[in-house]
């Protein structure tokens, strides 16, 4: 449906984020597209439009979405780490890290970056590094929290030597 005219951008914004709860994807998609037509929308439908384009692996579509939305909201730590996933997901590792590395600067304990961070070292063999910045996270966070486990789970195959290519598949 052609919203143009219809809905504002931040109207349309909104309503594809309740679509995206209903998980109609396809609907905020088309809702989203539309807002980004509208230069008057707000940065945060770049954002979303990422978003969905990610959770569509359709990474080449998600990633300058990312970065337009950054270049207003340089300080949204949790975008530049879904960013730095999107460059590491798509063998962009140097990148990632960059991106995690500016996380951390004003995050110190920013749980996903550090977790990806220690398996970003463990997988280029920098094994003891990998495993003090994973110490340090199971310092500081619950057992209540997501990461917990899943460190746990990759310093045990630091121990064992069994980090290969992409062991985060194994620890979802």
């Amino acid at each position: 449906m052609n919203y143009q005219g219809l809905f504002d951008g931040e109207e349309l914004l909104a309503l594809a984020r309740l679509d995206i709860q209903k998980g109609s994807v396809d609907a905020a998609l088309a809702k989203l597209k539309q807002a980004l037509l509208d230069s008057a929308a707000p940065i945060e439908a770049a954002l979303e439009t990422a978003r969905v384009y990610a959770q569509l692996g359709l990474r080449h579509k998600a990633k300058p979405l990312y970065e337009r939305y950054l270049s207003e909201r340089s300080g949204d730590w949790d975008a530049k780490f879904q960013l730095g996933m999107l460059c590491f997901e798509s063998g962009e590792s140097l990148e990632a890290m960059r991106l995690w590395d500016e996380v951390l600067a004003s995050v110190p304990v920013h749980p996903p970056a550090l977790f990806y961070k220690g398996l970003w070292l463990a997988e280029s063999r920098r094994g003891e590094e990998a495993a003090s910045v994973l110490e340090s996270l199971l310092r500081q966070v619950d057992s209540e929290n997501l990461y917990f486990g899943r460190t746990q789970t990759l310093l045990r195959s630091i121990k064992e030597g069994t980090v290969g290519e992409r062991p985060a598949a194994r620890l979802q």
